[in-house]
């Protein structure tokens, strides 16, 4: 077999002395393909690197291929564990913290402040220290803990607080005054057994709308005076479950509570109350209370208990027990809304006061006093003034002792009075009678044949007023200490037939003061 070769040539060129590089071409017989060259192929070493340079890439492609199939096969594992909420540890509420993948309470009860107007400054509470905030979280932040809190930006804020209770020393007027206090919750380990008063607690929170404190164990608490007074906004409290079985004293508890329109005193615990003055007083828009579960055999002060409470159409007393009691005054004074009330419960032996006590209940019909005995009584001043709906008063078995020393304005302005029943009323101390029965305009008769006025020194404008009034029998009175007896007939038309009958021992205690026309002169 022929072949052609083709070769350079580096031989010297001596006639220039330079290198010049000459093709040679060459033929060649080769007897079989064996003896063929391949001159052209690189040598064997560089054979042996590229192999190998191959060989280690191949060989890093494939470690970085497991590498990532490895990665891959880790983030489908974390998204399917993530879908599978079996296995998804819960995300705790404020308050709470994770404890055997459960978020168990970890604060006694949590605070709520929110800010309506521009302040620099928040107090959280009268009676807090820092150790005793678990928690302090503002506008979403959480905050190192202290008692008051300075804002960079003025406007509204959200604060959260959680407290410790085993850290607090006292509930009075721990929260008092906080305007901004919007709400509170108490968790299940909320105690406080170790405490004994709650007085003013809540006092004067005006932001505070509800308030669930049937979780709180107060057995040992003795004084919740004042202790959701002036709370403006409350409208809802939940106390279904107060253990307050030692309870001596409510006095103004829900004074000024003028949002509240319903409370559930169902199983209010009072069997060692003594003090319910002003309780309930000014809830403007409380309409109905049922008392009827209240034992009250130990209470002495009943005062302004329901003190213009001017919506409250209904009140069941019916059980209530007034035996001990030593202060009525102004129980149920302006509650102008309240038609039908039962008062034969009322005894009062001990009463010394009912002073003001049905004061401008514009729209009571009937007020039953027939068991009232008032054997203590010393003021009856302005009981019924202003109850201008009354129609009826029984007072048939009134009999106070020579301790009552003052009836002045007792039935004024009862202007739809018609019937009164006076026939037992002693009146041995009384000493003033002023306008007893001024502007009763339809009364037109009355027997005031049992009251004795030997002690009394005054009786102005006592009938004034009682346009309907046609005769008045005066015989039985004494009046030998008698002063003052100013316009006591003033604007009575149809006494001047001689509708006044006196006797002749007072008849000049009258000279120059009534008519001759208005009197008849009876002899002892």
């Amino acid at each position: 077999m022929d072949i052609e070769e083709f070769e350079y040539s580096n031989d010297i060129n001596n006639s220039d002395n330079n290198y010049s590089p000459r093709l040679i071409h060459k033929k060649k017989h080769l007897k079989n393909e064996s003896e063929l060259n391949f001159n052209f192929l690189p040598n064997k070493k560089i054979t042996i690197a590229i192999y190998s340079f191959f060989l280690i890439v191949v060989t890093l492609c494939i470690i970085l291929n497991l590498i990532y199939n490895n990665k891959l096969n880790v983030l489908n594992s974390l998204e399917n564990n993530s879908k599978d909420t079996s296995n998804k540890l819960p995300e705790c509420d404020i308050g709470y913290k994770l404890q055997n993948n459960e978020c168990v309470i970890n604060y006694s009860f949590k605070a709520i402040y929110e800010t309506y107007k521009d302040i620099e400054q928040i107090d959280f509470a009268k009676t807090l220290s820092p150790e005793m905030i678990l928690e302090l979280i503002i506008d979403g932040e959480k905050k190192r803990p202290n008692n008051k809190f300075v804002f960079q930006n003025k406007g509204k804020h959200l604060v959260y607080i959680l407290l410790d209770m085993n850290k607090i020393d006292t509930l009075e007027n721990m929260f008092s005054g906080n305007i901004y206090l919007s709400k509170i919750s108490f968790s299940e380990i909320f105690n406080i057994e170790k405490f004994i008063s709650m007085k003013s607690m809540f006092r004067n929170c005006r932001s505070l709308t509800n308030i669930d404190l049937s979780k709180v164990k107060t057995k040992n608490i003795i004084n919740m005076d004042l202790l959701f007074s002036g709370c403006t906004s409350l409208i809802d409290i939940n106390i279904n479950n107060f253990s307050n079985e030692n309870l001596i004293s409510i006095n103004r508890a829900f004074l000024q509570c003028t949002s509240l329109e319903n409370l559930d005193l169902s199983n209010f615990k009072t069997t060692n109350l003594v003090d319910m003055s002003y309780a309930f007083a000014e809830c403007d828009k409380l309409i109905s209370l049922d008392l009827s579960g209240f034992d009250t055999k130990n209470v002495k002060n009943m005062r302004g208990l329901f003190d213009k409470c001017k919506s409250l159409v209904e009140v069941n007393i019916k059980n209530l027990e007034t035996n001990n009691v030593l202060d009525m005054a102004n129980m149920f004074n302006e509650c102008h809304s309240l038609k039908n009330i039962d008062t034969s419960v009322f005894k009062g032996p001990k009463v010394t006061t009912i002073k003001g006590m049905f004061h401008n209940c514009k729209s009571i019909t009937s007020i039953n006093f027939s068991n009232f005995g008032g054997d203590s009584l010393t003021e009856l001043d302005n009981v019924f003034e202003g109850c201008n709906s009354v129609v009826e008063i029984d007072f048939s078995n009134f009999a106070p002792k020579n301790t009552l020393k003052n009836i002045n304005y007792l039935f004024f302005f009862c202007t739809s009075l018609t019937k009164i029943n006076l026939a037992n009323f002693k009146t041995e101390g009384v000493e003033s009678m002023n306008g007893v029965f001024q502007g009763c305009s339809k009364l037109s008769s009355v027997d005031i044949s049992s009251f004795d006025t030997s002690n009394v020194y005054t009786m102005v404008d006592m009938f004034n007023g009682c346009a309907e009034l046609n005769e008045v029998d005066l015989t039985n009175f004494d009046m030998n200490k008698i002063v003052h007896i100013n316009r006591m007939f003033d604007g009575c038309p149809k006494l001047a037939h001689h509708g006044i009958k006196i006797n002749t021992d007072s008849i000049r205690k009258f000279e120059r003061k009534i008519p001759d026309y208005y009197i008849t002169i009876v002899k002892n």
